[in-house]
């Protein structure tokens, strides 16, 4: 096994580490279980992590995404909700129906998703721990703290395979995600307050990012 310096993640570490981040406040907010069955958790997970990191080096990812009129959400092109969806299971293979119950809706434009608008507080993610088996594959320790207290508030442990499309932009899947130290995996909802970028802070990033 191959025990990577966490201080020094490369580009493609650095992208995962953005859809674990984003992954482990959806999981920890909401209470789910990693669990690409569940049409809910698949959409929500895609809405924190678009949200969250909507630039993702490789794509065109500003032009396929615009601010909504009210500025509560934003219109995402479902080729670029195929490319996070992509990275963030492993099993995925076609974009699932919406469901009633969702961040997420259809939108009135055809190939278009509206994506919903939130605070992800002073939370912040970091790897602690990453691993590299023989076979490619990698166990990843992601922790979510809170930046006021310095308190961890939730760490889960990932399984990573490796993406074989050759036109990936994620170097890995995800394939599994467990809350480390707890039983059942899922964890309260009461855990951390609301993430997901607020909409002052997602438009300088946009700004910065056409310069």
């Amino acid at each position: 096994d191959i025990v990577v310096d966490v201080t020094q993640l490369n580009g493609h570490q650095e992208n995962m580490l953005m859809l674990m981040d984003a992954l482990n406040m959806c999981l920890v907010e909401n209470g789910y279980n990693y669990d690409i069955t569940d049409t809910e958790f698949f959409w929500n997970a895609l809405n924190y992590t678009i949200m969250t990191y909507p630039e993702v080096p490789g794509t065109d990812s500003e032009e396929m995404l615009a601010w909504n009129e009210d500025h509560t959400g934003m219109k995402v092109h479902q080729d670029l909700v195929k490319v996070y969806a992509e990275g963030l299971f492993a099993d995925y293979v076609e974009l699932p129906e919406v469901p009633g119950k969702c961040m997420v809706s259809v939108s009135d434009e055809e190939g278009y998703y509206n994506l919903s608008i939130g605070d992800r507080g002073t939370s912040y993610g970091e790897i602690v721990t990453w691993v590299q088996t023989p076979d490619g594959s990698c166990h990843v320790e992601a922790r979510l703290s809170d930046a006021a207290t310095g308190e961890t508030i939730v760490t889960y442990v990932y399984e990573l395979v490796e993406n074989k499309n050759e036109d990936a932009v994620f170097a890995y899947r995800i394939k599994s995600a467990k809350a480390k130290g707890i039983a059942n995996n899922a964890v309260s909802s009461n855990a951390t307050t609301k993430t997901v970028l607020d909409s002052s802070v997602l438009k300088e990033s946009l700004k910065e990012h056409a310069k």
